[in-house]
């Protein structure tokens, strides 16, 4: 079938065929060559070859005893190139939703994605995504895959959970999506960067051209040059649409989801 798509594993045997590289991170490099996609996990170099119909995962000694970060580290970077390519981009980011209108806030771990997540939920709002927040080509939405909720046992506690979970390879607890207030897609009203701060939060405004800046470290990995232009129209679609802060994060839980949903 012409849309049909394989996902195959083997055992590592040999090396990236020589081919550019075109990003990387800490733990992955990305590279390309005129039909192919290659995501490599350095710590073994066991890595995936992404083509127009096909993904092959070759997988070396230390992803093959840790299937858990197998998942992590080259099938869900490997599977985002892949969606990217059919017309859906995506942001690191967290997002809740209240009465349809989503409050989006990109950030990289650390950062305080998950305890804002953690203050919105208990405050009110539903949880659309912790991590990952996803966008199509042609609609002004956005939507979540129904992945756990990873939460330290410090968030566990905050939210007042009860109960016993399973845990990631990380340690962080595992809570699904049912045992939660969730939505699966609503329309972005409000982009917030997120910086940890002392004291009471305080909510800045932004110009949009700034807001676009700081978009583009969470949404990007520059493997196809189109796919990355295309997103980048999405982003400024959907910013245009959107108002955006700055928010310096407190420790005033209680006041923040009440002064984040007047934004609303």
């Amino acid at each position: 079938m012409e849309n049909e798509f394989t996902f195959t594993f083997e055992t590592l045997q040999h090396k990236i065929p020589n081919c550019k590289v075109v990003h990387s991170t800490k733990e992955l490099d990305y590279f390309k060559s005129p039909s192919r996609i290659f995501v490599r996990f350095n710590k073994d170099e066991s890595y995936s070859e992404i083509s127009q119909n096909s993904c092959k995962f070759y997988v070396g000694d230390y992803l093959k005893s840790y299937p858990k970060i197998l998942i992590d580290w080259l099938f869900e970077p490997s599977f985002l190139e892949i969606i990217r390519q059919r017309g859906i981009y995506f942001l690191h980011a967290g997002a809740c939703v209240k009465n349809g209108k989503t409050v989006i806030f990109p950030a990289s771990s650390g950062s305080g994605k998950t305890t804002l997540t953690m203050t919105l939920l208990k405050g009110g709002f539903s949880l659309l995504s912790d991590d990952k927040v996803f966008f199509k080509k042609d609609s002004n939405s956005c939507f979540s895959f129904a992945t756990p909720l990873k939460v330290t046992e410090e968030a566990f506690k905050f939210l007042e959970l009860k109960g016993d979970y399973n845990t990631s390879y990380q340690g962080k607890i595992l809570i699904p999506r049912e045992n939660l207030q969730t939505v699966d897609s609503g329309i972005p009203k409000v982009f917030l960067f997120l910086k940890l701060t002392q004291g009471k939060s305080k909510l800045e405004k932004i110009d949009k051209t700034s807001a676009f800046m700081k978009l583009l470290s969470p949404s990007l990995t520059l493997c196809n040059p189109e796919a990355v232009k295309i997103q980048l129209a999405v982003m400024k679609k959907i910013l245009l649409v959107s108002e955006c802060y700055n928010l310096h994060f407190g420790q005033d839980f209680e006041d923040v989801p009440k002064n984040i949903s007047a934004l609303l």
